[in-house]
Formats: structure tokens, sequence, C-alpha cells
């Protein structure tokens, strides 16, 4: 299994956070600014053990980042393209 590396030891969050949100902008269909954002992601150690990480913009209050995820999962207010 090829080594891990934790992400967090090689770069800040601040510059986690602008990578992220660099990534996100230009993968939106509408046009504006991203304003707020949450990323979860699965890890896996180096045992094999697997494990979830989320990520929020700088600023992200904790109803904001709650509401984001309630939405993304049980939400209604999706564009599906039609």
């Amino acid at each position: 299994m090829p080594q891990l590396q934790d992400v967090r030891m090689t770069i800040s969050i601040e510059e986690e956070r602008a990578a992220i949100t660099s990534a996100i902008a230009p993968a939106t269909d509408k046009a504006g600014i991203v304003t707020a954002w949450v990323v979860v992601a699965e890890f896996m150690d180096e045992e094999g053990k697997k494990f979830l990480q989320r990520l929020d913009s700088e600023g992200m209050t904790v109803w904001q980042r709650n509401g984001m995820l309630r939405d993304a999962l049980c939400g209604d207010n999706w564009d599906d393209g039609e």
C-alpha cells in the first residue's frame, strides 16, 4: 500500500480553503460568486481504516453548515436541469 501523508501537516487550513474555493467556482453552472461551501470526504489511514472528514468555508457558523448539509441530503431545492 502506498504511503499516506496527512495533508494538514503539509498545507495550512487557509491553503486548503483557497484550493477548494478555486476548484468549486468554475464547476458551478450558475453565474455568481461562491459564498460558502461544505466538503465531506472519506479518507483511509495506513491500516485501511476509513473515516470521514468535513471542511467548511471560513466564517461559516454551525447552523449554516448544518443547514447546508441537511438541505444537500434532504432538500427539494435542487435544479436537475429541467
